[in-house]
């Protein structure tokens, strides 16, 4: 996991999936490649996520990756503030 900005300004958090122990041939294609490290970058509303296949999705409320996240607790991801 890495952080895009100067410490005191990221906004994004990025997955680094070649660090985890399972095939990344196993790991599911829609998984997060990057995403809003904070909710307030969209009023509270939600979160983009680039996906590892190359999508974008808009995720209410961080819904999609609270679900994801705790699906697959080894990754780690830290949820947006």
């Amino acid at each position: 996991m890495a952080t895009l900005g100067t410490d005191d300004n990221k906004d994004y958090f990025f997955v680094d999936w070649s660090k985890q122990s399972e095939p990344l041939e196993k790991l599911p294609s829609k998984r997060p490649l990057m995403y809003d490290r904070r909710l307030s970058n969209h009023d509270g509303r939600g979160i983009n996520i680039l996906m590892a296949d190359g999508s974008i999705e808009w995720d209410a409320n961080a819904q999609w990756l609270k679900t994801f996240a705790a699906e697959h607790p080894d990754a780690k991801l830290p949820m947006p503030k």
